[in-house]
Order: structure tokens, then C-alpha cells, then sequence
């Protein structure tokens, strides 16, 4: 069977990135192996940690380089893309410059209902009156992207130590819905344990941004606005998720304007989650 293995962090964080490569192996484990000899990373590796998704890819990370590691199983047809930095974004003045504030592809029938909403607060009541919590994170998500444009997003609960990509839109949206990814690391993990909002432009510059997700699907994030959910009173209550969006038009980028909305809009997801399932 073949394999892509694509590289993450380390010296891709350093400005020279190393191109993902192709391998012939009988397991992820051997084409893991391979593709570490052929870039020269055996040598200095300590400890790799490993996670399996649900998807059949891996998750990989030398714990003293940093050095990530994608492993994905190709099935045929499969061709070998990278998808190369944006440079026409600016650049970040730092690892915490972002605005912060404390405060399966959408099913047809929720995005229609969210379409035919005269106003936003018809809209918000969409979520409330979401008949299970699915439900209401796949409507949370719609009226997101109806009124703050992008071109992808993800609502993610907390489960088994992890974040549950419970609704997601976007090109290829449809394959992450259900994945289970790390809760402790990326843009998703800084908002959720501070709590906070954020805005990031330029996802190819900022530290916090992994990128395992853009290469496991071949999506490209250029920006992103993520929010925390809450279920209880803002803002002692500890999140159970994050709702996030990716890309913002082209010639157009998130702001504040666009994170106080998604704020809104978790806000009023946060409350039917509490509510339960009815």
C-alpha cells in the first residue's frame, strides 16, 4: 500500500519546510520509518508520540524536536499536492497578537431553514430550537456562515480527552465529521483552555497553527475566527468546544467585527448544549 508522509513543525517552522513524500510500505509504522531515513530524521530522534484517527491517518510527534509527522494511506487515483504559503499576508507581530475576547457537510434542510431567516435573531432561534445537540451544531454553523463569510468551518465538543469534529463545511468538510483530534494543541487548544476568542491572519505565520488537519484533507487555511462554547455563565465557565471559521473572501480578512459575531453565535450554542438534548 502507499502512504503520504508530510512534515509539520520543526523545520517547517524554521522556513524550510520539507516536501511531504510517497512510499510503498505494508503498515503506516514502515512507511513512517521509510520516510524518516529518506529525509535524514532518524538519527537525534528520541520519543515519537503517535495517534491513529479515526480516518486511518497518524498523527506523529518527536517530543524533543517538535518535528510533526501526517501519515495518510493513499487509495487509488490519489496524487501528491502541497499547498504553499500565502506570502501576500501580512505578517504576525507575535505569538499572542490576535485579537482575543473574553466573552459531514451541513445537512440541506438546517441550511435552508438558516437561508430563509429574515434576521439574525430568526436565525439564533434556529439554533435554540434545534431538536438534538447535532442538530444545533450543524445550524450553529450555517448561521455562522451566512453571516460572517468563509469558506470553511467545524464545530468541536470535547470527548474522551479530545475534540469531536461534530459539524464541518468546506471542501472537504464531509471527511472530518467525526474525526477525534488533540484538544491540547493548535489554535483550537490555546482557545480552549485561555477561554478566549481569536482572530489569526496569517495561519502560515503564527506558532499556534499545526497545520496535521490542512494535510491530512489538502485544505489550505490561509485565516481563521474561533470562539470557545460555554455552558454555563461567562466567563468563569470552563469550554466544552470551539466553533471555528476558515478563510475569509479573497481580498478580505477577519477582524473583530467578525469575531464578536461568532462569539454571539457560541454564545447561543453554548446555551442549547446546556439545555440538553430534549
Amino acid at each position: 500500500m502507499r502512504y503520504r508522509v508530510s512534515f509539520t513543525g520543526g523545520r517547517r517552522a524554521a522556513g524550510a519546510p520539507l516536501a511531504p513524500v510517497e512510499v510503498g510500505a505494508r503498515s503506516w509504522l514502515s512507511a513512517l520509518a521509510a520516510a524518516l531515513d529518506a529525509a535524514g530524521l532518524v538519527e537525534g530522534l528520541e520519543r515519537l508520540a503517535c495517534e491513529l484517527l479515526p480516518n486511518g491517518s497518524v498523527l506523529a510527534r518527536d517530543g524533543r524536536t517538535g518535528q510533526g509527522f501526517v501519515v495518510e494511506p493513499l487509495h487509488e487515483g490519489a496524487t501528491l499536492s502541497v499547498s504553499g504559503a500565502d506570502e501576500s499576508e501580512p505578517p504576525l507581530a507575535a505569538p499572542d497578537g490576535g485579537e482575543e475576547h473574553t466573552g459531514p457537510t451541513l445537512a440541506e434542510p438546517v441550511s435552508a431553514a438558516v437561508v430563509e431567516a429574515s434576521t439574525p435573531e430568526a436565525a439564533l432561534a434556529l439554533i435554540r430550537r434545534a431538536p438534538t445537540i447535532a442538530a444545533a451544531c450543524q445550524a450553529a454553523l450555517a448561521v455562522a456562515q451566512r453571516f460572517i463569510p468563509a469558506e470553511a468551518g467545524s464545530v468541536l465538543l470535547r470527548q474522551d480527552q479530545g475534540l469531536y469534529v461534530q459539524a464541518a463545511s468546506g471542501p472537504r468538510g464531509g471527511a472530518l465529521v467525526g474525526t477525534l483530534l488533540p484538544a491540547d494543541r493548535g489554535v483550537v487548544g490555546t482557545v480552549l483552555s485561555r477561554g478566549v476568542g481569536l482572530v489569526v491572519r496569517a495561519a502560515d505565520r503564527d506558532p499556534r497553527f499545526e497545520g496535521h488537519v490542512d494535510l491530512i484533507t489538502g485544505f489550505h487555511t490561509r485565516d481563521l475566527v474561533c470562539a470557545p462554547l460555554r455552558v454555563g455563565p461567562a466567563p468563569g465557565a470552563e469550554p466544552v468546544g470551539v466553533i471555528q471559521l476558515l478563510n475569509a473572501p479573497a481580498g478580505q480578512t477577519f477582524g473583530g467585527m467578525e469575531l464578536k459575531g461568532l462569539l454571539q453565535v457560541a454564545d447561543v450554542l453554548g446555551e442549547r448544549i446546556r439545555a440538553g438534548h430534549r
